[in-house]
């Protein structure tokens, strides 16, 4: 019974720790949301561009008018 856990547990750790190989990078942050809080991301993704010398974020505003 202790070995079926532990491999149980084994596998698990390896079919997680595969997932990472197939992540791919990009050169830009997306965010997407609300047009009520666009404003304070907005200033949000200009300081951390500043902060890091990081490109901007790209914000987008969604709503429903």
């Amino acid at each position: 019974m202790k070995t079926l856990g532990f491999s149980a547990i084994a596998l698990s750790v390896i079919a997680l720790s595969a997932g990472g190989a197939f992540a791919q990078s990009r050169d830009h942050i997306h965010i997407v949301g609300s047009s009520t809080v666009f404003p304070y991301t907005q200033a949000v993704a200009e300081k951390f561009s500043n902060q890091t010398g990081a490109p901007a974020p790209i914000v987008e505003a969604t709503g429903i008018g």
